[in-house]
Formats: structure tokens, C-alpha cells, sequence
């Protein structure tokens, strides 16, 4: 996986800000590196080393339809989202994102991981069939599938989230 050297920024509402370009650091008054993402190896001092996303390429036509399903969530996406979100599990999970043609319900590009909340219209054999053929587009573009149906998630969330905390520990590099 490719890296990426930043130069950590200005603070910002309780957030340190970070640039690709040179200019001067301001002072944190201590030596330490960043707590979250820390002092890498191989870069220069005062940087910041980061893993590089994969950029996917997607339909920009379908960035409204995203948009509109964010807004739009079923009960099963809600209780899982509220569970994903603000790297609960330690990675960063985003909300009906469009990839390729396609867009998936939930997906971490640290991960590589896209996960679809399936209900009662994906049950039907042409819904059932474009499904697994959307799938294998996606994964031959890398991207790992965990599928849920919509009802195991609204009544039992926690054993979702330890199916997907169990995929991450099997799969995270």
C-alpha cells in the first residue's frame, strides 16, 4: 500500500489540521508526535506518515442518488450506521457510497470493505442475480463484500457488529 508523508497543520476546533506543503509548523509545545497517527519512519521530522487510499473510480452522475439514500436510510442501515460511525471500530466507515457504477450501503477504503444491508426486494431471483453480479464487478476491483439481511440486523445488531469486528481482525493488515 502505497504512504503519504503530511506536515501536521494548524488546530483547528480541537483538531489538528494537516498540508502537503512546506509551510512552518506552528508550536504544539511539546515534542510528541501526533497521538493518533504518530511519527513514521522514513519522513522527515514533524510529519505525519498515512496510508494512501486506492481511489475508485465512480459515475459522478450517481453522486445525487447518494446523497438522497443518505437521507433515506432503512432501520437496519440506521442501527448499523450508528454503530460504524466515528471509527467506532477503529476505521472509517462512509455511508451509500457510490463505486464504479454502483453504490454500496456502507464502505471503509482502509478496509477495502463494503457492506450491503439486504431486505425483502433482494430475496426476488433477478434482484438475487444482479446482486451477485454487481458483487463480483466490485471485487474484481478489490473490494470485500459482508452481507446482512435487514431484518438480522434490526434484531440482533450486536452479533452484526461482532461478525464484522471478526472479519476485520481475520482480514485488517
Amino acid at each position: 500500500m502505497k504512504s503519504l508523508c503530511l506536515k501536521q497543520g494548524l488546530l483547528h476546533r480541537g483538531v489538528w489540521k494537516f498540508h502537503r506543503t512546506g509551510y512552518p509548523l506552528p508550536s504544539r509545545g511539546d515534542d510528541k508526535p501526533n497521538r493518533f497517527l504518530g511519527l513514521s519512519e522514513g519522513c522527515l521530522p514533524n510529519t505525519i506518515h498515512m496510508p494512501q487510499n486506492k481511489i475508485l473510480p465512480y459515475n459522478p452522475k450517481l453522486k445525487p442518488l447518494a446523497r438522497k439514500l443518505r437521507k433515506s436510510m432503512t432501520p437496519g442501515e440506521v442501527l448499523l450506521w450508528q454503530r460504524l460511525r466515528k471509527r467506532a471500530l477503529g476505521y472509517q466507515f462512509h455511508r451509500q457510497v457510490p463505486i464504479y457504477e454502483y453504490i454500496v450501503d456502507l464502505f471503509c477504503h482502509e478496509l477495502m470493505l463494503a457492506i450491503e444491508i439486504d431486505g425483502k426486494y433482494h430475496k426476488h431471483p433477478e434482484v438475487s442475480v444482479a446482486d451477485l453480479e454487481r458483487q463480483q464487478e466490485l471485487e474484481d476491483l478489490g473490494i470485500s463484500f459482508l452481507r446482512f439481511e435487514e431484518m438480522e440486523v434490526r434484531l440482533n445488531v450486536e452479533q452484526t457488529i461482532q461478525t464484522i469486528e471478526g472479519w476485520i481482525a481475520l482480514n485488517a493488515l
